[in-house]
């Protein structure tokens, strides 16, 4: 066995396939300079317009250099922290758009939650208290449904969380155990847009055990709007002048599925390349918590039982919030269909597994397939504020791969130098960009192709 880590590939024959959608519909970890998170004001909008300001003329929502934390949580120790205000004036609310899902979707928006103080939280006989998290569709910034809402508890210097599944629920659901202040826990709310009316579901986690099946909610309602939102697309945290926490939260992911919430890898694409007789695999990662590496594990297409290869380990990069790019090649591999998977360990021990690929090795070398030159759509897309570009060229020459406005503007070239033929990924931050539809242009050897890409924060 033997061990690349290079950015381009060889002439090769891509065999394998790309992974399903990235888990998490959105991560936040806060990984900006400290301060003000938005353009409020004129203010610094550190997270470069990942978060919109849409209520609030005064007390910005800002981001602080520290970080909460929380066992076995892939949102723990990374990044910066954002800060709620309980104030007697108007106050920022702020919202993350991300891919959105329509009605027959379910969701589940976990984070960390530390709360300072119980001054100016709504009494424990309020039947509402008041919301400081909610989601909203894609059309607008009044329309909250699945609010997270608290009060104070029944003990002195103690709150309540609750569960509200829309305006026209006359109260939370709500979880009466008193919480302590100046104490973090890992919070998930749960929504199920179901087809019809009044139907809707609204659940809420509190500390669950992340390492198996979903457990029972500790809180859920049922809606009973007759209205109820055509899809989810918006996640919103909310400061409302005194009946909202003083607080701050940490580690945002929204997910479709609950398996996805413990995910501590983000792996966007794992791929097999057959080149002569050996396996050339190739995986990339968004952003890694807690990741003490890769396993490759291997089976052959008449064996239902995968086995890992002697030596096939790639260290990962513990926690990082950047995408890193992997390599491996299994050398002098048997004639016949293999499939392959990777098991990514984390440091405490937990294993997920990623979808297998399965790569043939002909019984003759001289079997090879011809390339053939294409642009493949990004993934994802939408996206905000990061994609993935993959494109095939068939012959080794000079390659460029710009992306233009509409106006036919270049606002970025990602790609603009000698490559050899094959198959070829790049990332693509489009931070700095407007909302909108943007051009992908790859041209080589005289030939081009195009494709649109959607960016929506």
């Amino acid at each position: 066995m033997r061990l690349h880590l290079r950015e381009s590939w060889l002439a090769a024959l891509l065999i394998g396939c790309a992974l399903p959608a990235t888990p998490q519909l959105l991560q936040e970890n806060f990984v900006y300079a400290s301060g003000q998170l938005t353009d409020l004001n004129g203010g610094a909008n550190v997270s470069g317009g990942a978060w919109t300001s849409f209520s609030g003329t005064g007390n910005a929502l800002m981001v602080v250099d520290a970080n909460l934390s929380f066992p076995g949580y892939p949102g723990s120790g990374a990044g910066g922290t954002l800060r709620l205000r309980s104030t007697s004036t108007s106050a920022e609310d702020a919202y993350a758009s991300f891919t959105p899902l329509p009605v027959g979707s379910t969701l589940f928006a976990a984070f960390l939650l530390n709360v300072d103080t119980t001054a100016g939280l709504a009494a424990n006989t309020s039947g509402v208290g008041d919301h400081f998290s909610a989601l909203l569709p894609g059309n607008s910034t009044t329309a909250f449904y699945g609010r997270l809402c608290i009060r104070k508890g029944i003990g002195p210097d103690t709150y309540q969380l609750g569960i509200r599944a829309t305006s026209q629920n006359a109260s939370a659901a709500w979880y009466e155990t008193d919480l302590t202040p100046a104490e973090t826990y890992l919070v998930i709310l749960g929504y199920q847009l179901v087809d019809g009316d009044s139907n809707d579901v609204a659940s809420l986690w509190l500390n669950p055990d992340l390492a198996g099946s979903q457990p029972s909610p500790v809180v859920h309602q049922v809606s009973t709007s007759t209205s109820e939102p055509a899809g989810a697309a918006r996640f919103a945290l909310r400061q409302d002048g005194s009946d909202t926490p003083t607080a701050s939260i940490d580690g945002i992911r929204i997910s479709e599925f609950w398996s996805e919430v413990a995910l501590p890898v983000q792996l966007t694409a794992f791929r097999g390349m057959r080149v002569a007789q050996d396996v050339w695999l190739r995986w990339t990662t968004v952003s890694e918590v807690n990741n003490y590496g890769f396993f490759v594990e291997r089976r052959c297409e008449t064996d239902g039982v995968f086995s890992p290869l002697a030596h096939a380990f790639v260290p990962g990069h513990g926690t990082a919030v950047t995408s890193h790019e992997y390599t491996y090649t299994d050398v002098n591999v048997p004639p016949g269909a293999w499939f392959y998977r990777l098991r990514q360990v984390d440091l405490a021990g937990g294993m997920t597994f990623s979808d297998p690929v399965r790569v043939e090795i002909l019984a003759h070398v001289g079997e090879t397939a011809p390339l053939v030159f294409g642009l493949s759509q990004n993934h994802p897309n939408p996206f905000n504020p990061s994609t993935t570009i993959g494109y095939t060229t068939a012959h080794a020459g000079h390659v460029t791969l710009r992306v233009f406005d509409m106006l036919g503007r270049v606002v970025a070239t990602l790609v603009d130098g000698s490559q050899p033929a094959g198959t070829h990924r790049v990332f693509f931050n489009a931070k700095d960009l407007l909302t909108g539809a943007y051009i992908a242009s790859l041209a080589s050897n005289g030939r081009t192709a195009r494709i649109k890409l959607i960016l929506a924060k």
